[in-house]
């Protein structure tokens, strides 16, 4: 107890002083007069967040998000070129968040979003315990642990199988050994069960090598760890499936809480700008994973800041160039499909706030329904709110809306699951469309390759 309140009245005395000899930076280097002292408090939050656990984490991520698009609004006010858009955008985010918030369908919506997600979050993490797996080695056959996940009904077995995944992937870690060949050999192990299990070995991969760099490491560093990640992400996968392991990289990087970071938006454009250069297929499945983990993001848990609107905005913000976005716009549509598929109203909502004349966020959204559909048909066949989401058009989103939907989601689904499948299933290419594709002509390039 001596030394625990000595070492608490130390922090108290050390914080104080951190700040003025960033003051004192910020005076001595008129050149770079906030770089300086940014770097310093970058590497001092970074520190202190590495203590968290998830949790924490996750509750300072949501608190550290709200205040920096708080400040960013606050200093577009001051510069006289933005103040009308931002004072725009203010007024339709408050009203976003007003609507979400009150009894009116839109709240409606958003309350069963947001369960929807916390069912989900819960089916992944609370694996273990839910499919009664051990800690430890001995470990179960892989095909056991399947069955298990099988177990469940059709909705919740999609996503006990990714944390199934997840923790296979981890259980070669704890043995000190480099995953190989983990699904290369999948005998006895229900095919449907494969392009899931991927995704979460992938996630298994990435956590570990992200674990140790961050947004300050140097990029040589980063670079490095992204090579081991997409090697051991194609060794251990079954050919066809590497995307869906890839994939996870971006889900695992714009979640700080996975490894640690405090600035996973930083962490992701420096990923983002390495991987262009690198691996111009990964970089497109790293896009539509940090899609799909925007929609997970802590902030977007939180009542108001969760509903649709937000990650949209989120993703308008981070991802500029059209790849990117692209594939981005394909991970959250992907994502609102997969947990919401019980609930086609939502997905209606999230159509309802895309721009559809914009290129990228209307064909991100049909990419995104078409491959989350055929991955669910593939995952769990024939279940029944599989075709409920798109054949019935949601009422209540005005006139405009019902042409929409039967172009974008009616209409491409049909085709996705009757025509596109099927040859996707039988030439073993699900792992594609873990990315933004033109799936047309994907089927075209696999029937000429014949």
């Amino acid at each position: 107890m001596r030394e625990f309140t000595k070492s608490t009245l130390s922090l108290a005395w050390a914080v104080p002083l951190f700040g003025a000899k960033q003051i004192i930076n910020l005076v001595t280097h008129p050149t770079q007069p906030t770089q300086t002292a940014t770097e310093a408090f970058d590497a001092a939050t970074l520190a202190t967040g590495s203590q968290l656990g998830d949790m924490m984490q996750s509750m300072f991520q949501v608190g550290d998000d709200m205040q920096r698009e708080v400040t960013d609004m606050m200093l577009n006010m001051l510069d006289p070129r933005r103040t009308a858009k931002t004072t725009s955008e203010i007024m339709a985010w408050s009203l976003e968040m007003v609507k979400s918030l009150g009894p009116s369908k839109d709240g409606r919506l958003a309350w069963q979003e947001l369960r929807n997600k916390l069912t989900v979050f819960n089916l992944v993490y609370q694996v273990p315990k839910t499919l009664n797996l051990p800690d430890g080695p001995p470990y179960p056959p892989l095909s056991e642990l399947v069955e298990r996940a099988y177990a469940l009904d059709a909705y919740p077995s999609l996503w006990a199988v990714e944390g199934l995944g997840h923790y296979y992937g981890d259980t070669f870690w704890t043995r000190n050994i480099v995953p190989q060949n983990a699904l290369t050999e999948t005998e006895g192990v229900r095919d449907g069960s494969l392009t899931m299990l991927h995704a979460g070995v992938g996630m298994a991969i990435a956590q570990h090598f992200l674990r140790g760099i961050n947004h300050l490491s140097s990029h040589s560093d980063i670079r490095q760890a992204l090579k081991q990640i997409i090697l051991l992400c194609k060794e251990n996968s079954k050919p066809g499936y590497e995307g869906a392991a890839i994939e996870s990289l971006g889900l695992i990087s714009r979640s700080g809480a996975f490894y640690g970071d405090t600035r996973p938006d930083e962490m992701v454009q420096i990923i983002s700008h390495l991987l262009e250069e690198m691996d111009p297929e990964a970089y497109g499945y790293f896009w539509h994973g940090v899609g799909r983990s925007i929609y997970f993001s802590p902030i977007n848990f939180l009542p108001g800041y969760g509903a649709i609107w937000h990650p949209v905005e989120m993703i308008r913000r981070e991802a500029t160039e059209r790849v990117a976005r692209r594939n981005a716009f394909a991970g959250l549509s992907w994502g609102v499909t997969m947990v919401n598929v019980r609930h086609p109203h939502i997905l209606g909502n999230l159509l309802n706030h895309l721009n559809v004349e914009d290129e990228d966020e209307r064909d991100g959204f049909q990419n995104g329904v078409m491959s989350g559909l055929m991955m669910r048909q593939d995952t769990t066949p024939d279940a029944p709110f599989i075709a409920d989401l798109y054949t019935a058009t949601p009422d209540g989103f005005g006139a405009e809306f019902a042409d929409k939907w039967d172009r974008l989601v009616q209409q491409s689904c049909k085709i996705a699951l009757q025509e596109y499948y099927p040859i996707l299933k039988e030439h073993q290419r699900l792992g594609d469309i873990f990315r933004y594709r033109d799936l047309s002509a994907l089927i075209d390039q696999i029937l000429s390759d014949k």
